[in-house]
């Protein structure tokens, strides 16, 4: 047998798969959420959270924490 390497890729929607894969669990069990959008591509989250806004979600039930990369560490603090 002969082995041959193969290249993977993610996907260009692997965030929002993601997001909304982190999310929806929660939201289904009748959980509020908070979603941290990433510091680097946080149109992304913003999106994700502006479309179940769209789909009719209560406001509160979706939370979008956006922040700098320099603020993580005293956000994250903040939040545990």
């Amino acid at each position: 047998m002969r082995v041959r390497p193969r290249l993977t890729t993610n996907r260009r929607n692997t965030p929002v798969i993601l997001a909304v894969r982190a999310i929806i669990f929660p939201l289904a069990a009748g959980n509020t959420v908070v979603l941290k959008s990433s510091e680097l591509s946080p149109r992304t989250h913003f999106l994700v959270a502006e479309l179940l806004r769209t789909a009719g979600f209560p406001a509160g039930t979706v939370n979008l924490l956006g922040r700098s990369r320099e603020d993580v560490p005293r956000i994250m603090e903040a939040l545990i």
